[in-house]
């Protein structure tokens, strides 16, 4: 149930022209590809971060540490 909170959450946080893109004609989509790229990244590295820095999380449940990095990445 957190892996389909956490899609909602990363795909209602994309630019608005990236959702825009998809559904118009006119405008694409891979215009905001670099944005997307770097949000990810910082994701990545944030929940490495995490998991570095707390290490009860990496033992017991490191689901919930990328759901809380998530979480707070887009203001949820």
């Amino acid at each position: 149930m957190l892996i389909i909170i956490m899609g909602g959450m990363v795909i209602a946080a994309l630019p608005f022209a990236f959702h825009f893109g998809i559904f118009s004609k006119y405008v694409h989509a891979t215009k905001e590809i670099k944005e997307i790229f770097v949000f990810i990244l910082i994701l990545t590295i944030g929940i490495y971060l995490f998991l570095l820095i707390e290490p009860s999380f990496s033992k017991n449940d490191w689901l919930s540490s990328v759901f809380h990095v998530i979480s707070a990445s887009t203001t949820t």
